[in-house]
């Protein structure tokens, strides 16, 4: 009966502690903390008779998180996140074309265009064993608000004879100044002693509009045929980031 009665008390104790295990973790560390990442954005190609087509933008994160609330096992939090992306179109005018004697293929790189993220996100935070505090996890819901830079322009390539100009015109611009989406995230956190927590996680993003759209016209081709394309990139995309949270013990 009283090994019963010590086996209860015991995972009482634990059920205790992992119901304020949000509260826990950052008793022990800081609420601000910097964020690291990498995101990979998602495009979107129409066909075309010049292969034209946009690639998967890559960008690079930094900024700030502030965990705001912390209630059981939910925390909220807040960050300010710089984003610097870069993206590549390719595309090819046959030979039979007619602009040159050989097939021209063309590579441009676009950016580096800048941004800036603010996201509100709510976590529920739970352990992989019961009672240890010093490797979690968590899954988060939340909305981001992203602003960057209205762009208008556009650019040609071939072209350079005007009396039979062979080649493409695109047109690009941001649809939007302001965008709004949702993130889900999971993660872990790792607790290094008094020092600091690492929170590795992954993000995926989901937006409604488009960042920015570009429209490829072709001009003369002699075989392949006239067409109109769309390529966007869509705003979504899948984020690998870190956020290191100093411990109270390290200042």
């Amino acid at each position: 009966m009283i090994c019963i009665l010590f086996n209860l008390s015991t995972l009482s104790a634990q059920e205790a502690e992992t119901s304020d295990l949000a509260e826990n973790l950052f008793e022990k560390n800081h609420k601000w903390g910097i964020t690291l990442g990498y995101s990979s954005l998602y495009v979107s190609n129409q066909q075309n008779s010049i292969s034209y087509e946009l690639v998967n933008s890559r960008a690079f994160n930094f900024g700030f998180v502030y965990n705001m609330v912390q209630l059981g096992n939910f925390n909220v939090n807040v960050g300010l996140v710089y984003k610097k992306y870069l993206t590549e179109s390719y595309s090819s005018i046959k030979k039979e074309d007619g602009y040159s004697s050989a097939e021209i293929l063309d590579k441009v790189d676009w950016g580096p265009n800048k941004q800036f993220d603010i996201s509100l996100e709510i976590e529920y935070l739970f352990p992989f064993k019961p009672g240890n505090e010093k490797f979690t996890g968590f899954l988060g819901l939340g909305t981001e608000l992203s602003f960057h830079k209205k762009m208008y322009g556009y650019g040609t390539s071939g072209l350079s004879d005007p009396d039979e100009p062979i080649g493409f015109v695109e047109v690009f611009d941001f649809d939007h100044i302001i965008s709004v989406g949702v993130n889900f995230t999971a993660g872990t956190n790792i607790q290094v002693g008094n020092a600091f927590m690492l929170r590795p996680f992954i993000t995926y993003h989901y937006q409604p509009d488009n960042l920015y759209t570009v429209t490829v016209n072709t001009v003369g081709l002699r075989v392949s045929p006239h067409t109109i394309s769309q390529h966007r990139i869509t705003g979504n995309y899948l984020k690998f980031g870190l956020n290191i949270i100093p411990g109270r013990g390290l200042f």
